[in-house]
């Protein structure tokens, strides 16, 4: 179950919160606890620390004792080629993200400066990409281009790549989220 870092203000916890219900859901099918992992999404932010986490994610999470991971965008080791894009740039992944059985992204929907919006491809790409792909995916090219702009998707390449991406690596199921003024 992939999950945004702590830059998003996704409702991970309380009574609104998105995770839990996911993974209770998963707790319920069958799948033991220790078979379940929670996948945050840094892209090249830094990893979390346990605190950090702990006040990200629900506390059943921790209760439960679901393992959890940072993505590592420079740890190579943690990475598996995806393929090359329809622009040539060839994509590493998060290995883990790729072994699993089965793929839910979770996250939040809003007006995004270069993507157009935030949540559903952009968990993967490049919240699970490798740093030499995300480079690329926020480099000057995308930045120079006119349709990678605020609430715009049609023709915006930031938005393109990072759908191509995902659908490469493919997900289960997504749920995510979007705020009101309160």
């Amino acid at each position: 179950v992939v999950v945004s870092d702590s830059t998003r203000p996704v409702p991970y916890r309380g009574e609104q919160g998105i995770l839990w219900p996911v993974l209770e859901q998963l707790l319920q099918a069958g799948f033991p606890p220790e078979r379940v992992l929670v996948l945050v999404a840094t892209g090249t932010h830094r990893p979390l620390a346990e605190a950090e986490l702990r006040r990200l994610l629900d506390p059943r999470v921790f209760e439960r004792g679901i393992p959890i991971l940072n993505h590592e965008a420079g740890f190579r080791a943690g990475l598996v080629p995806l393929g090359t894009t329809s622009q040539g740039e060839k994509v590493l992944i998060n290995r883990r993200y790729m072994e699993a059985g089965l793929r839910v992204l979770t996250g939040l929907v809003e007006s995004h400066f270069l993507a157009g919006v935030s949540g559903g491809r952009k968990s993967i790409c490049p919240g699970l990409i490798g740093e030499e792909s995300t480079y690329r995916f926020h480099g000057a090219r995308m930045l120079d281009d006119p349709q990678a702009r605020d609430l715009n998707l049609d023709g915006n390449p930031c938005h393109e790549q990072a759908l191509e991406v995902a659908r490469m690596a493919g997900a289960d199921f997504i749920l995510n989220a979007t705020l009101d003024q309160d």
